[in-house]
């Protein structure tokens, strides 16, 4: 039977998980810092699991409000469990949808910015997980990137920002499914683990509508050493900050 653990997090989050889910990991915090905020904005997130970033989000008050969506009705619970713990409920909401339905409009509002952590597994390959609730989050089976962008399409407002975290391996399906769906790639961040290693994230921002026009940022190095056991400092300070910003030079902002 699966259990419920408490981990304490960055902004002193508490953060109720699921032994038999995914966890809480440097995906999830690296997204939450690419986001920005919308001063009085709405947001939604897709595949929100335990709610993480959103509670990330709506701690550092990056929005208005933030709807969280799960295709998996024992997340959405943990969501709002997690979300009432840290006394969040008024700034975000998990509910149960399937992103492959979900319409313009069916959420209550058209949205400032659509944020997801998607499944980056193609259903039917890879090392199966042992955990059902691990396998769908992990594996495409209930939607893969296709289906995240073209519900983002259907639930941002026009000229709004979509933001992803994925893999490097599948940045083709990513570009091509956001386009696909009339989301224009604006920006893009390569996270390699250490400096002899490939990218193992990226991060991506697209816009509604956008006209063309991309910017690679130059990569992010999450640790300094082969060992991986001492951040270096860039990613010191956007722990610190919790946040990953840009200057019109393309310098990290702290």
């Amino acid at each position: 039977m699966a259990e419920k653990i408490s981990t304490k997090i960055n902004e002193n989050i508490t953060l109720l998980q699921r032994s038999d889910g995914l966890v809480f990991g440097t995906d999830a915090y690296l997204l939450s810092c690419f986001v920005s905020g919308v001063r009085g904005g709405y947001a939604a997130e897709l595949g929100s699991g335990t709610g993480v970033i959103s509670l990330l989000l709506a701690s550092r008050g990056r929005f208005e409000h933030i709807i969280g969506v799960d295709i998996q009705e024992e997340f959405c619970a943990l969501g709002n469990e997690n979300a009432k713990a840290n006394a969040l409920s008024d700034k975000t909401e998990f509910i149960c949808r399937d992103i492959k339905t979900l319409g313009r409009g069916d959420l209550g509002r058209e949205f400032d910015c659509v944020f997801c952590n998607p499944p980056y597994i193609e259903s039917g390959s890879g090392k199966q997980n042992d955990s059902a609730k691990k396998a769908v989050a992990r594996h495409d089976t209930f939607g893969g990137i296709f289906e995240f962008a073209a519900c983002a399409a259907r639930l941002l407002k026009f000229g709004k920002k979509f933001y992803c975290v994925y893999r490097p391996e599948r940045l083709c399906d990513l570009i091509d499914a956001m386009r696909q769906n009339n989301i224009e790639p604006k920006e893009i961040v390569f996270l390699h683990p250490d400096s002899d290693s490939a990218p193992s994230l990226v991060l991506a921002l697209g816009t509604l509508g956008g006209k063309k026009g991309v910017i690679v940022r130059k990569p992010l190095v999450i640790y300094k050493d082969f060992e991986h056991k001492e951040y270096t400092d860039e990613m010191k300070q956007i722990y610190d900050k919790g946040e990953i910003r840009y200057d019109r030079t393309g310098k990290l902002l702290f």
